[in-house]
């Protein structure tokens, strides 16, 4: 996963100062901030957050990634995160089974411990990385089940 540079507005300190960070993409148009915040520095937002970012010139006439806003802290970011999840997790169980079929598992408590461990890893990955988690596993899973059956 590539790290790109951004600048990230400060905290403290003139109007407007801008201190650079890294950050790699994390899906929908948006960045993760890469941490940590070098001493002496307060970023307006902090490492792990998901930040919208813009195309701006900078105080020195070079153009560079500017953090413009925290996704993370919107309420409308955090609910499609959770709807997420709470989808993930039976598609995680089902996809669970479907590959437990797959290798012939014949012991019925594994396709439970299976389930289980399908349905909270899929809700995790689901909310942390959205439609790639779909789209990554979905596309594997029912490529290699439609080829066999």
């Amino acid at each position: 996963m590539e790290r790109l540079s951004v600048y990230v507005p400060a905290e403290v300190g003139e109007p407007g100062s801008l201190c650079i960070a890294y950050a790699k993409p994390a899906g929908e148009g948006l960045l993760r901030l890469l941490g940590p915040v070098p001493k002496g520095e307060e970023w307006r937002y902090l490492p792990g957050e998901c930040v919208e970012y813009d195309d701006q010139v900078l105080p020195d006439g070079t153009h560079g990634l500017v953090v413009t806003g925290s996704a993370s802290r919107d309420p409308e970011f955090r609910v499609r995160r959770i709807i997420y999840g709470l989808f993930g997790s039976p598609v995680g169980s089902l996809v669970a089974v479907i590959w437990m079929l797959r290798m012939g598992v014949r012991v019925p408590y594994v396709y439970v411990l299976g389930a289980l461990a399908g349905s909270i890893t899929f809700a995790l990955a689901s909310m942390r990385w959205g439609d790639r988690a779909w789209y990554g596993v979905l596309r594997r899973t029912f490529r290699t089940w439609a080829t066999k059956y």
